[in-house]
């Protein structure tokens, strides 16, 4: 029994490493890295657009330009951080 788990188990890692030379298996390392550096550029881009956006408003606007969009974008990028924190407790739960 102990000698077919060896085998089942080596058969399983020269399918994982053969996944892995042709690029369809990624580490998780790399996938959480690209992923939260996605996240980084989007929140920057995102938390520039108010005062990008105020800086092309009539003067006696740019204020509440500025203000109201500030908020909406940062309630979109909570409410994200939201289902990302959510979706990971799930993701952890079936470990």
């Amino acid at each position: 029994a102990a000698d077919i788990r060896l085998k089942t188990i080596q058969a399983q890692q020269k399918e994982l490493d053969y996944e892995k030379e042709k690029g369809t298996l990624i580490a998780v390392d790399d996938v959480v890295l690209e992923v939260a550096t996605a996240f980084i550029e989007f929140r920057e881009t995102t938390m520039s657009w108010p005062e990008s956006l105020a800086a092309s408003m009539p003067p006696e606007h740019r204020n509440f330009v500025r203000v109201e969009l500030d908020n909406g974008c940062r309630m979109a990028l909570l409410a994200l951080k939201r289902r990302l924190e959510k979706s990971s407790k799930t993701e952890g739960s079936n470990e």
